[in-house]
C-alpha cells in the first residue's frame, strides 16, 4: 500500500547535524568574564553581579551595603518578545536543515538582549 509521499529531497543528515549544533549552543547575555581592573581587585563581571544582586563588602576597611540593582535583568525582560522571535527562527532554520542561518539568528538574539 503506498502512502503518497514523494521525497523530494533528503537533508536528514543536514537537520540533525544543525540540531545538534544548536542543541550544543548557549546564548550568553551579560558581562563577560575577564581579568581584574587595574584600579579594583574585582573584575567587571564581578562588579556587574554584586551590583545586580547587592551586597556587602569592605571596601578600605569600610563595611559597605550595595542594594540590589538588577539593570540586566530589567534589559533581558525588556528585550523578551524581540529574543524569543530570534531564537524561533533559530529553531525553524536548524529544522530547514540551516546551521549557519540558525547559528545567524542565535547571535541576533544575544545582540538584541545585551543591546
Amino acid at each position: 500500500m503506498k502512502s503518497g509521499l514523494t521525497v523530494r529531497s533528503d537533508n536528514y543528515a543536514d537537520v540533525l547535524d544543525a540540531l545538534n549544533k544548536l542543541s550544543g549552543t548557549d546564548v550568553l547575555v551579560g558581562i563577560p568574564a575577564g581579568p581584574p581592573r587595574e584600579d579594583s581587585p574585582l573584575s567587571n563581571a564581578e562588579i556587574g553581579y554584586l551590583q545586580s544582586t547587592g551586597a556587602t563588602v569592605e571596601i578600605d576597611g569600610e563595611i559597605v551595603t550595595l542594594p540590589p540593582r538588577p539593570f540586566l535583568d530589567m534589559g533581558i525582560e525588556d528585550s523578551r518578545d524581540k529574543t524569543t522571535a530570534r531564537l524561533k527562527l533559530a529553531a525553524q532554520a536548524a529544522l530547514e536543515g540551516n546551521s549557519g542561518m540558525a547559528e545567524q539568528h542565535l547571535e541576533a538574539a544575544g545582540q538584541i538582549a545585551r543591546d
